[in-house]
């Protein structure tokens, strides 16, 4: 049997969206220009930033990494089932191979790491029709996915979970991972800790995007920077959006369009229109680009400045109907975020698998290490223990916080037929400013 994982299945969504154009390689690289990204294109020019303790850091995180099966307990290994896996192989992506032979004081060339990677898939290939094997020596029927190189080095793939197993045959493979389900689901108010509750107290009316201004007057825009943004996908055809969208890929329908599912798709779709509180069309995807990079230019009095709003945008699409994904997907986004040279990537989603070692944890890493700032949601759970999922665990993302705040809610007093009433603000426009009414009296 596989390493038993305790884990919840279902996924929060980040009300705060995770995003940075400055925090560039974390702690392991300078930034000398807000607006331009300091993006190092070798292994070598990260190395040369590295302390002794970051270097004894690396050293630890290939100490601790897992091997053999790490399945989930809601497996049964016995079943003929198809069953989705991750396989992660031996070697690491070429970047992260010669860093981490620098750190033991050896020297791989690119070209020789890249090789040991094509090797793994050229072994695996070869061997896993041999291993799978039934009790009646007959053909397995399975399937590979997709296949990572970049910030993953292995394949996704579906086969029975009476085969699982046998895949730690093949002299390729290090670890085999659940393929773990991935959905948008906002907590209930209801769950609110009283701690909770008067945290929001004491920040009422708090912006964390207050005096962005400033920063722009300054010149820092985003100006140069290729942004990342895994999520249900992009609306590019948005005012404030279509002239900061450069590309991407849509990992959920396998084409370059990596368009929103929207509300003609779940038309033709034959599909419930909502499943717990989640609508088959997204928006989630769009709501972060435009935190991110909106250019503020739409004729609308909702029309929003984001924090960078010169930057690129690339959608990655790894997120499809009712906001559901998979690992597999999360890591294909990773991987194809790396190869496509993003300097930041954003990713408000995570799963609450308190694990820093899962598979999009790993991806997470070696993002980070081949030169790609990646900046992951924590999460809505809290700040107590296990409330952290993967991949905000991975050692080395930028992971944020989400905030839930109090805000100002006016009341007023009225009279009418010689009657005295208590009226409170039930809701207002955008821009309305509702303090320029204080003290006042209007006739309606």
């Amino acid at each position: 049997m596989g390493k038993k994982r305790e884990k919840s299945k279902v996924l929060k969504s980040f009300t705060v969206l995770a995003l940075t154009s400055s925090f560039i390689l974390g702690s392991l690289g300078q930034v000398s220009n807000v607006s331009k990204a300091a993006s190092p294109s070798k292994a070598e020019d990260i190395l040369a930033n590295l302390t002794s303790e970051q270097r004894a850091a690396l050293e630890q995180l290939s100490t601790n990494e897992e091997s053999g099966l790490q399945i989930s307990s809601d497996f049964n290994l016995n079943s003929s089932n198809q069953t989705s896996v991750i396989v992660e192989f031996v070697n690491k992506p070429a970047k992260i191979a010669q860093i981490e032979a620098s750190v033991e004081g050896k020297t791989l060339t690119k070209t020789e790491a890249s090789k040991l990677v094509d090797q793994d898939h050229e072994t695996f290939s070869e061997e896993v029709g041999q291993v799978l094997k039934n009790d009646n020596s007959k053909k397995v029927d399975y399937k590979i996915n997709r296949s990572y190189k970049h910030a993953f080095n292995g394949v996704s793939m579906t086969l029975p979970a009476n085969q699982i197993q046998n895949l730690l045959k093949s002299k390729a493979v290090n670890a085999v991972w659940s393929n773990e389900k991935f959905s948008i689901d906002p907590p209930k108010d209801s769950v609110k800790s009283e701690e909770l509750k008067a945290d929001e107290f004491n920040v009422a009316n708090y912006s964390p995007y207050d005096q962005l201004d400033r920063l722009h007057a300054e010149g820092y825009t985003g100006k140069g920077i290729k942004i990342g943004i895994l999520d249900t996908g992009m609306d590019y055809n948005h005012p404030d959006l279509k002239d900061a969208y450069k590309g991407g890929y849509d990992f959920v329908d396998n084409d370059n369009d990596p368009m929103e599912t929207t509300y003609a798709d779940w038309k033709n779709s034959g599909q419930p229109e909502v499943i717990e509180s989640s609508a088959y069309y997204t928006e989630h995807g769009t709501h972060v680009a435009g935190i991110i990079g909106g250019r503020g230019i739409a004729d609308s009095e909702y029309s929003s400045v984001g924090a960078a709003p010169e930057a690129d945008l690339y959608a990655y699409r790894v997120l499809g109907p009712y906001g559901g994904g998979t690992s597999e997907g999360i890591i294909a986004g990773i991987d194809k975020a790396v190869q496509d040279g993003m300097d930041v990537i954003n990713m408000s989603l995570g799963a609450t698998i308190n694990d820093p070692l899962y598979a999009t944890s790993i991806a997470v890493n070696n993002a980070v290490l081949s030169g790609v700032t990646t900046v992951v949601a924590a999460g809505n759970s809290g700040d107590k223990m296990d409330t952290l999922g993967s991949p905000g665990s991975a050692a080395l993302a930028l992971t944020v916080g989400a905030s839930s705040v109090a805000i100002d809610i006016y009341q007023y007093t009225g009279e009418h037929n010689g009657k005295n009433y208590k009226l409170r603000q039930l809701t207002k426009n955008y821009k309305d400013d509702l303090a320029t009414l204080k003290e006042k009296s209007i006739q309606l």
